[in-house]
């Protein structure tokens, strides 16, 4: 789309990808050695590992190009914002899984408050990725629950795969929660959980983030996820933008883009062609890094802007009001098979429904 118009100051761009495993730690930081040995002008990384996140960014920084990156977890945002010298190259597109606990209890909150959902109790369980700032999140969590009149009865760490679901779910189901925040961003993982927890007779709202947004996920999982709430800090919205990206994509690919990682990564290489043109020589890292820093983009996930804790973009309503710099928290159910937007309510285009109550 970029070389069709031109490229960026008449220079064409010139995409590289190289696909690695999430769980191997040599294939990550193999691939941005290959990225630097080419001389590549910036690098952008999707979601991986938090085993192994960390050891990729601190490798790219050596080489000082703009690196994005679409990971959620705090332990970045926090080595960024304690090592601005190394790693002031580090751009995050969008806000931690923080801000997943926070937009939890406030979805909870909103949906009691409009007597959209009668919970049979105040009782809440999370089930948490495992992360080196864990104990942080849980307190927060803890203590945020604790503001808005909810018991947070229990908190168990999970790790991002062959998690025991069986007992995971029995412990879960041992506290018969009104509602369950389960955070895991492989779609197996969740599928597993679903089909455990449907087993059983528990009542609780299940409440999970990002990993709905792949393109067919309800469809894969068969049923499994119908009346599932779930939410992204980062994903496209219904408006004309989003609208006219996704059109576009289904005209190139033939199939659909999802709600998440196409647009973001659609977004990412905007905002570096326009940092690019801005400065005039993609070479001068530094300055590149100034115009991303300086800049607020629109694109198809929505707004960006890299003034949040550790050179990330902002979330709304959680660091700011304006909705004009912020990632709107999208929080959607599946009905009927398909995910639906229930708020926030400026963006809502369906009411939420109370699921059915399992068959024991």
């Amino acid at each position: 789309e970029l070389n069709a118009r031109g490229g960026v100051g008449g220079r064409r761009i010139d995409h590289l990808a190289i696909e690695v495993s999430g769980d191997a730690d040599a294939d990550l930081l193999g691939a941005v050695e290959y990225l630097r040995s080419h001389d590549v002008d910036a690098i952008t990384l999707g979601n991986v590992s938090p085993r192994y996140h960390l050891g990729a960014i601190t490798l790219a920084a050596e080489y000082r190009a703009p690196l994005m990156h679409a990971m959620v977890s705090p332990s970045i945002t926090e080595h960024v914002h304690d090592n601005p010298g190394m790693l002031g190259q580090t751009f995050q597109v969008c806000a931690t899984e923080t801000a997943y606990l926070s937009g939890f209890i406030r979805t909870l909150d909103a949906l009691t408050r409009t007597g959209q959902w009668r919970p049979h109790n105040r009782r809440l369980v999370a089930l948490m990725r495992e992360d080196d700032r864990g104990l942080s999140q849980a307190n927060g969590l803890d203590q945020l629950a604790g503001a808005h009149g909810w018991d947070l009865t229990a908190l168990v760490t999970i790790p991002d795969t062959h998690v025991p679901w069986a007992e995971v779910v029995a412990a879960v189901q041992a506290c018969d929660p009104a509602a369950v925040l389960v955070c895991t961003y492989i779609e197996e993982e969740l599928r597993r959980f679903l089909r455990e927890l449907r087993g059983g007779d528990g009542r609780a709202l299940v409440y999970t983030v990002w990993t709905p947004t792949i393109p067919h996920f309800e469809d894969r999982m068969e049923g499994l996820a119908e009346g599932v709430l779930w939410s992204t800090v980062i994903g496209t919205y219904g408006d004309p933008v989003s609208a006219g990206f996704m059109r576009k994509y289904r005209g190139a690919y033939g199939d659909e883009p999802g709600s998440g990682s196409a647009a973001i990564h659609y977004d990412m290489i905007h905002m570096l062609a326009g940092a690019w043109a801005a400065v005039g020589r993609p070479w001068d890292f530094g300055a590149v890094v100034r115009s991303l820093r300086e800049g607020v983009h629109r694109g198809a996930a929505g707004p960006y802007y890299f003034g949040g804790r550790g050179q990330r973009a902002l979330v709304y309503p959680d660091d700011t009001r304006d909705a004009s710099l912020a990632h709107a928290q999208l929080v959607h159910q599946v009905q009927d098979g398909r995910s639906q937007v229930i708020a926030p309510t400026e963006l809502a285009r369906h009411a939420f429904r109370t699921p059915a109550l399992p068959t024991p």
